[in-house]
């Protein structure tokens, strides 16, 4: 038995060589294996499609089974491919079994090779079939086309290293990673990972190219070129579907700490995109951290002594922000700190509001160009405009402000500021209680909620706000003032004095320390100490338009030396119109120097001054000193027989008594205002009531009622000369 089947093993294999099967495979292999080699080397060079070089490994295993029963079945003989005789010597059933045994390789092959790739090979096929078959589907059907990139989307590519030096290659990469890692950091926007931006460097595609790959919206691109240590770093922002540039700016910089300056710079253009780009904001406490301890105390010193509002801190405060600039030259709120303290130089100093808010400007500019977003630019944007009389343009800046900082305090006491120079002090109350939420020992702002309770006549609130201020900031200059004022105009003489005396002690050159102390020795009838106090008050400030405005008025109530007002209009160029909406201080300027003139007998010179005010007072606002300052120049108008703008003149006035009366104003000053204007207006028996009424609430300062002339025609009133009593 062994015996017959060693027989057959050894007929079939002789049948195997007779018809070449043997010699075909030996031949098959060494042309697989060239072949394989072939696709080894040439495939990936030839960017062929890796689907292909499954296809031919597949083929070549299959085609062994294929090669065998081909060489098997047929022979290549001089006369061309014939059919191969069947051997006689070999039995039927062994034919066939020999015939099944190469059959069934191909057979399952194919089935495995099948189940195994053929997904794989129809997907890969399918899909740059699609792609090029999109452009068709996309103009012959109405079906809707697939959603594009987002637009809140962006990658950061490498900067193109233009001179191949360590630094300019350290820079491009660096400046590139720090700027995806501050805009990663926003959770609503999508930002290309670091290895696919990066896959880009040296590219030669284009950004539609690019953005398509990454399947971004935007693409934040540059470069870098230097020499030695100067660099000059140029970047573009480009929308990645039309190709076009959306924002682009260079950079010079000579680089003594290469971190030191990719973290400036990486902090720059992240705040310029958070205001280029919408939705995407950037952490401040990233952007604004100050890398040297020089900077940093700098910054927090000018900020204490802004806070002090004096003309020294606010002079100190601008050389400190200016040096803040001079190491970090895009450090945004050193910029907006800057504009800030040249304004309040304008309220506090001895500036000009028209030079203050000329180079604020240009500062805050440049605050905004580095930072759109930045809460405390736009509250200096609305202090700007609130100083020069541009009252919606700061309420709307503020409000911007609060947006954007919510938590920025200052904000909400300018903001309080401007409600109460418009008469609004029923809606200050909120605007402050946020304010004192996040500042309850500022004292500008409790400065401000003081006032706020005197200016509705809730007088032992307001003073006790103020005392207890003071007990926490006894130096503080702004609450003195404030203290002083309020307790003139409500009769607390003593106390008014007690606080000139601590100021003249702490600031004995303010000038508003002057213009008190002058103010309280005309309330003790000592007129020519008052006169040498108030001209040194503004002979130390004479660019202070407010403190001229101060000067000119208590000149002329207590009857002094009229003849100043030619240097009034000389000095603040009166007859020429108003630059930058400086509406309140210049009218309230040119009124008392008109009074002057006519005190001086100069009428066509008081015309003059008049007649250029009236466009700005028929647009005050509801506040007692507009009301005064109406009821004055109507009384210039009487005296010059102008009688359709005195007409004009009170009509404002009672329409702004009733904005008065209705945001619940009630102070002595506004009693005497009243007064003052039913007496121009003709209205003795009114009038000497409303006089009662400001000294029943405080008013002592008879000097002022004994030297008004609105006043003349109540003076033969017994009523009258009791109440100067």
């Amino acid at each position: 038995m062994q015996q017959q089947q060693t027989t057959n093993l050894k007929e079939s294999f002789n049948e195997l060589k007779r018809r070449k099967v043997i010699r075909s495979l030996i031949g098959y292999a060494l042309f697989a294996w060239v072949v394989l080699q072939i696709v080894d080397f040439s495939f990936e060079p030839l960017h062929l499609p890796d689907w292909m070089a499954t296809v031919v490994v597949i083929a070549v295993i299959i085609g062994f089974p294929i090669v065998a029963i081909l060489s098997w079945a047929f022979d290549w003989t001089p006369d061309g491919i014939k059919r191969t005789e069947a051997s006689s010597g070999l039995k039927g059933w062994q034919t066939s079994l020999i015939v099944g045994i190469m059959l069934l390789p191909v057979v399952a092959l194919s089935m495995f090779f099948y189940r195994t790739y053929s997904g794989v090979i129809e997907t890969e096929i399918a899909q740059p079939e699609q792609l090029s078959a999109t452009p068709d589907i996309q103009l012959n059907s109405t079906a809707e086309t697939p959603a594009g990139p987002s637009s809140k989307s962006i990658a950061i590519l490498p900067l193109a290293d233009f001179d191949s030096t360590d630094l300019t290659q350290q820079m491009g990469d660096g400046l590139a990673e720090e700027i995806l890692n501050l805009l990663a950091q926003n959770n609503d926007y999508e930002v290309a990972a670091r290895t696919s931006s990066f896959a880009f460097r040296d590219t030669t595609e284009d950004i539609k190219t690019i953005g398509q790959q990454l399947g971004v919206y935007w693409v934040l691109e540059g470069s870098v070129r230097g020499s030695g240590n100067l660099l000059r770093i140029t970047v573009q922002l480009i929308d990645a579907g039309s190709g076009f540039h959306a924002w682009s700016e260079t950079y010079d910089r000579e680089v003594t700490n290469i971190l030191e300056t990719q973290d400036e710079i990486a902090a720059l253009i992240s705040s310029i995109l958070s205001g280029v780009l919408n939705g995407l904001s950037v952490d401040q406490a990233e952007r604004y951290a100050l890398s040297d301890y020089e900077a940093f105390q700098n910054f927090n010193d000018a900020n204490e002594l802004l806070a002090q509002r004096t003309p020294e801190t606010l002079e100190a405060a601008v050389k400190l922000y200016e040096s803040v600039i001079g190491l970090h030259p895009s450090y945004a709120p050193a910029y907006a700190g800057l504009s800030d303290a040249l304004i309040l130089e304008s309220m506090y100093a001895n500036r000009s509001i028209t030079d203050a808010a000329s180079q604020a400007q240009q500062y805050l500019e440049l605050a905004l160009g580095l930072d759109g977003k930045l809460g405390q630019a736009w509250a200096s944007l609305g202090l700007i405009s609130a100083r020069s009389g541009l009252n919606d343009s700061a309420e709307s800046a503020y409000r911007k402000s609060i947006k954007l900082n919510p938590d920025y305090p200052w904000v909400y006491g300018w903001f309080a500021n401007l409600l109460a120079r418009q008469g609004r002090i029923g809606e200050q109350q909120d605007i402050l209680a946020e304010a004192q939420r996040l500042a309850p020992d500022d004292p500008f702002i409790r400065m401000i909620i003081a006032n706020n309770h005197l200016a509705r006549g809730e007088t032992e609130q307001g003073f006790e706000l103020l005392n207890s201020a003071l007990e926490q900031s006894p130096d503080s200059i702004i609450l003195l003032n404030a203290y002083t004022q309020w307790a003139i105009e409500y009769g607390r003489i003593q106390q008014a004095q007690d606080q000139v005396r601590l100021g003249k002690v702490l600031e004995p050159d303010n000038p508003q320390i002057n213009m008190a102390e002058a103010h309280l020795a005309l309330q003790l009838d000592q007129s020519e100490q008052a006169m040498e106090m108030v001209t040194a008050g503004y002979t130390r400030a004479p660019n202070n338009i407010r403190i001229a405005g101060d000067y000119a008025a208590m000149v002329y109530l207590a009857g002094q030396t009229p003849e100043i007002y030619q240097s009034l209009v000389d000095q603040y160029q009166l007859l020429n119109p108003i630059e930058r909406g400086e509406a309140f201080d210049v009218t309230r300027l040119r009124i008392y120097a008109a009074l002057l003139a006519w005190a001086d007998g100069d009428a066509e010179r008081a015309a003059a001054l008049v007649h250029l005010s009236l466009p700005q007072l028929a647009t005050l606002d509801g506040t007692p000193e507009a009301i005064d300052i109406l009821s004055q120049a109507a009384w210039l108008c009487i005296q010059a027989g102008d009688t359709e703008n005195v007409t004009q003149l009170l009509e404002i006035s009672e329409l702004l008594l009733k904005q008065i009366n209705d945001n619940n104003w009630d102070t002595p000053g506004l009693a005497y205002s009243k007064a003052a204007l039913q007496a121009v207006n003709g209205q003795a028996d009114i009038a000497i009531n409303s006089l009662q009424q400001a000294v029943e609430k405080g008013w002592s300062q008879q000097w002022v009622m004994r030297n008004d002339p609105r006043l003349s025609n109540l003076r033969g009133d017994q009523r009258f000369t009791v109440l100067m009593e």
